[in-house]
């Protein structure tokens, strides 16, 4: 009788434990939730990363990067759910699906198939990188998020990658996951090829040398790069 008690009590706690977290997950509410195209960020380089989070009054705000340049059809739906100190976030689609008899031809039976589709399209000529901004209400502590069963991380606060020349920093690819600063390429033999400039992925000049060090050509780089000689270049600029 004694254990049967127990048992029943702990069964009754796992229980009120169990709606409580449903309830939690229940009382949060979405309050506004946009896409906007990015074009201060490369996501091929940094991925889906957090950029702000923050949370007062009992409200969550926060927006992450991502790489989505993909229409669906059908379209996406949006569903989430906080369960204790995390926060689940889907956004994706549902296939349409539907059923078709037909007749094999081996078996001479009629056969039941099921058919699944969903139509992704890309559009190649819009960035690829778009920022999610979210607000929830019931929220009063920063979670962690999961977007589609991904954890999300923060994103990149310093250089990607870079080298070091001759004491000087170059190549590097910056926070955003832009090219930054100067870009030198080498020969073989190690004396400098050619040396272009970037701010945040931008082209700003380039030039090319030979293995002592005089511009042959200049660069210009807009998607293809572009090589000029310098005395065709110079009569150009007169």
């Amino acid at each position: 009788m004694y254990y049967a008690e127990k048992t029943m009590k702990i069964l009754t706690f796992i229980f009120c434990l169990f709606n409580v977290l449903i309830l939690e997950s229940q009382n949060i509410e979405l309050s506004d939730f946009r896409i906007k195209i990015n074009y201060d960020k490369n996501c091929d380089s940094i991925n889906t990363c957090i950029d702000s989070i923050k949370c007062f009054d009992n409200t969550l705000l926060f927006s992450f990067y991502i790489k989505d340049n993909q229409s669906f059809k059908p379209e996406r739906t949006l569903s989430y759910n906080l369960d204790q100190d995390t926060l689940f976030i889907s956004y994706s689609y549902k296939p349409i699906e539907w059923d078709s008899i037909v007749y094999n031809i081996k078996t001479k039976k009629y056969d039941t198939l099921r058919f699944t589709s969903v139509s992704i399209s890309v559009n190649g000529f819009e960035s690829g990188c778009k920022k999610y901004y979210f607000s929830f209400n019931g929220i009063s502590k920063i979670p962690y998020v999961l977007y589609n069963q991904e954890l999300i991380t923060y994103c990149p606060i310093d250089y990607l990658s870079y080298i070091i020349y001759q004491g000087d920093t170059i190549n590097i690819i910056n926070k955003n996951g832009y090219k930054e600063g100067r870009w030198i390429d080498f020969y073989e033999t190690g004396e400098i090829r050619k040396i272009k400039e970037f701010k945040n992925g931008q082209f700003i000049i380039g030039n090319l040398y030979d293995k002592t060090g005089k511009i042959t050509h200049v660069v210009s780089d807009e998607g293809v790069e572009v090589s000029t000689p310098i005395d065709v270049y110079n009569e150009m600029h007169k």
